[in-house]
C-alpha cells in the first residue's frame, strides 16, 4: 500500500464536507456504466467490457493526518509537538515549517474548494511524498502562488489527508 498526502483546502462557509470533495476520487465508487477495452480485449479480439467501476481513481482509503497527523505549524507556536493536521491557512506558519523541515510546504496532490484534484505531473508516487518536493521542480515553485496565496486570500482551510492505493 502506497501512502501520500493530499491538500484538501476548504471553503470557509458552504463547504462541501470533506468526504464529499474525497468522494469522486475513491477506488470503490459506482459510476454510470461505461465501456472500455481490457488488455485481454486486446489479445483476444472481443469487443469492449462493460464496467461500472470509477476509471479514474486517486485511493482506496484515506484519513486526516495518517502519517502526516500533526505536520501543520500554527503561528506562535513553539516546537514540533504543537502541530496539527486542519488550519486556516493564514493560521499556518510556512517559514517555521520549512525551517523544521529543511524544504518548502508542497504535497503531491491537492483538491480545491470546487471539487477538482490537481496532481504534480511526471511523478511517480513511490518517488514524490510529502517534504521531498524536488522530484518536480515546477509543481514545487508554483505551489505556494498557485494553491497558498489562493488560500489565504479567499480565507480556506486546509486539511491534510492521508490517501493509500
Amino acid at each position: 500500500m502506497i501512502h501520500f498526502p493530499v491538500a484538501v483546502f476548504m471553503p470557509k462557509q458552504n463547504a462541501k464536507s470533506l468526504e464529499a470533495l474525497l468522494a469522486p476520487y475513491g477506488k470503490t465508487i459506482a459510476v454510470a456504466p461505461f465501456s472500455h477495452r481490457t488488455p485481454e480485449n486486446n489479445l483476444t479480439g472481443n469487443s469492449d467490457t462493460p464496467s461500472t467501476i470509477n476509471p479514474n481513481p486517486k485511493w482506496d482509503s484515506w484519513s486526516v493526518g495518517g502519517k502526516w497527523a500533526d505536520t501543520l505549524l500554527l503561528k506562535g507556536s513553539r516546537g514540533i509537538k504543537n502541530g496539527v493536521s486542519a488550519a486556516r491557512v493564514s493560521d499556518i506558519d510556512f517559514a517555521a515549517m520549512q525551517r523544521r523541515d529543511g524544504t518548502v510546504f508542497c504535497t503531491s496532490d491537492v483538491i480545491t474548494p470546487d471539487g477538482k484534484w490537481h496532481s504534480a505531473e511526471d511523478r511517480s508516487r513511490l518517488g514524490f511524498l510529502f517534504g521531498e518536493a524536488s522530484s518536480n521542480w515546477l509543481w514545487t515553485r508554483s505551489y505556494h502562488a498557485r494553491f497558498i496565496k489562493q488560500a489565504i486570500k479567499r480565507r480556506w482551510r486546509l486539511v491534510i489527508v492521508d490517501c493509500y492505493i
